[in-house]
């Protein structure tokens, strides 16, 4: 896939996927016949952690494992599952149901009058530092703040996550959760500074399109000088802020700047951005 060629697996590989394949059809075999006898005594953890490490997307034994979890229900046990989950995103920290399954302990620990907020952070924190765009954990912080503080972001989340786009302009996740926070109760002081911040990452790297989407959704009218500047000063022009300054033009309804952003759509030259400037003119046109 896109041009790395695929690695060819040895005999002792496969003969190790193999064992474990093997392993987990039979572990999974046990667990089902438990599953629909309904025995969920805690003692089936045992197997089912073997059996989700070597599956981790068997949704059947997520959902049988919550079963177990709600029959047994203790604060402590939910703190242990915690533990468990980190163990299955270390596997891989893409899959939906385990995640899913996090947000139901951190409910039901909710529920029981246990704050994990500060436990919670940390292990967020893990995630990101190995991926820092990883949409689930995006998502899962959203939840969090609407379930403990009935907010879209977390207290002082615009500060945790600076870090994350200093290390890292690329990082639209982080940056649209910051806006988020700005659109929530940021001051006005704060959405200037972070335009500042976002005009000088643009300055450093004019093409990059999370910094561009960023920028629309921050930018007002008084902005559109800056593309301009910021044109004006590219040795060679660029697609990205021609492009930009049409968009932006049409979202802010400037009807007035329409005549310039159809001269900065003619110079875009590439097959690639055809379909998009055909886009933008049409959009225009209609809007006239």
């Amino acid at each position: 896939m896109h041009g790395v060629k695929k690695r060819e697996q040895n005999a002792q590989e496969l003969q190790l996927q193999k064992q474990q394949a093997e392993k987990y059809l039979g572990l999974n075999s046990i667990l089902l016949a438990s599953y629909r006898a309904g025995d969920f005594a805690l003692s089936n953890l045992e197997q089912l952690n073997q059996a989700q490490l070597l599956a981790p997307l068997d949704n059947t034994l997520w959902n049988y494992r919550v079963k177990i979890i709600q029959q047994n229900i203790t604060v402590d046990l939910l703190n242990q599952e915690l533990r468990f989950v980190l163990k299955a995103l270390s596997i891989n920290p893409k899959i939906y149901t385990v995640w899913e399954y996090r947000k139901f302990l951190v409910k039901s620990l909710h529920s029981l009058g246990s704050d994990p907020l500060q436990n919670e952070l940390l292990f967020m924190e893990k995630i990101l530092k190995n991926d820092r765009r990883n949409f689930h954990c995006w998502n899962y912080r959203r939840y969090l703040a609407h379930l403990l503080f009935n907010r879209k972001t977390l207290p002082n989340d615009l500060e945790n996550t600076k870090h994350l786009i200093q290390e890292d302009f690329s990082n639209y996740s982080a940056f649209y959760h910051r806006y988020l926070c700005l659109q929530e109760d940021g001051t006005e002081q704060q959405k200037e500074e972070e335009m500042k911040f976002v005009k000088e990452c643009l300055y450093i790297s004019p093409n990059d399109e999370s910094l561009w989407t960023y920028f629309a959704l921050l930018c007002k009218e008084a902005d559109i000088e800056f593309v301009r500047e910021l044109i004006d000063s590219l040795d060679e022009y660029d697609h990205r802020p021609l492009i930009y300054f049409a968009k932006i033009c049409l979202d802010l309804k400037l009807k007035h700047h329409f005549g310039e952003a159809r001269v900065y759509l003619g110079l875009v030259s590439g097959v690639l951005q055809q379909g998009v400037v055909e886009e933008l003119f049409l959009q225009i046109n209609q809007f006239e």
